[in-house]
């Protein structure tokens, strides 16, 4: 080998190796600066993707509050409609029952007051009917009416039993007509006593064991003014 050649290998190889130095010298803090930029950039990629991750999963977690937030909303909007329209409800029902009270209230207060001057006019016309009978009755008084009177006492007193027919006290305004005396002697079997009642006018009244029986002119009046009060009461369906 020449020594040109040695000489021109020696070179190369020199060159070589001091390439190479200067390669590992320069090039490795590039390399390091790539490594840690590709490693930060990877990290930042990460980050990123665990950060976006985060915020779908914050974001699907507010959509799923807001819509359990609007079903309650709705449900509790549901509640206070129909509490209100209860409510309302109710307070219609008590209206139409105070109403309904009121006119029924009403309604029997006026029929009270109507009963009342009915029953003022009807107790009216019986006393005038009980007068008018017994001012009718002291008209004709005489021997005639007290005997009629007394017939119509005995026809009353023969209902009643042997026993209740004895020791009656026969109450007249004056003294018995002879005819008026036969007659209850015949059916006063008994006998009978006489007291004087003023008051009585014609006719005559029967105490007896058994009860009064009465065939005065007061008695008449009294029964009439029964009999009008009776007829002028008025019957269930004059009522419904």
């Amino acid at each position: 080998m020449s020594s040109q050649l040695a000489d021109f290998l020696f070179e190369l190889v020199n060159l070589l190796l001091l390439a190479a130095g200067m390669g590992w010298v320069f090039f490795r803090p590039v390399r390091a600066a790539i490594d840690r930029e590709r490693a930060q950039r990877s990290k930042t990629e990460h980050d990123a993707s665990a950060a976006k991750a985060e915020a779908d999963r914050l974001l699907k977690e507010a959509q799923e509050a807001r819509d359990t937030h609007r079903a309650e909303l709705d449900a509790e909007r549901e509640r206070l409609i129909s509490e209100a329209r209860t409510r309302a409800q109710a307070i219609v029902e008590a209206a139409r029952a105070d109403a309904s009270e009121r006119r029924a209230k009403l309604a029997r207060e006026l029929d009270l007051q109507r009963r009342e001057e009915l029953a003022a006019s009807e107790v009216a016309l019986a006393d005038l009917v009980g007068r008018s009978v017994e001012r009718l009755l002291a008209s004709i008084d005489g021997p005639e009416l007290q005997l009629a009177l007394t017939r119509t006492a005995c026809a009353r007193a023969r209902a009643l039993s042997a026993a209740g027919r004895q020791d009656v006290t026969v109450e007249v305004a004056s003294s018995l007509t002879d005819a008026s005396r036969a007659l209850l002697s015949q059916t006063l079997t008994g006998g009978f006593d006489v007291r004087l009642v003023p008051e009585l006018g014609a006719g005559v009244r029967l105490i007896t064991s058994e009860g009064q029986v009465d065939a005065t002119a007061l008695g008449i009046a009294r029964a009439a003014v029964a009999q009008t009060l009776k007829r002028l009461q008025p019957t269930e369906a004059d009522v419904a």
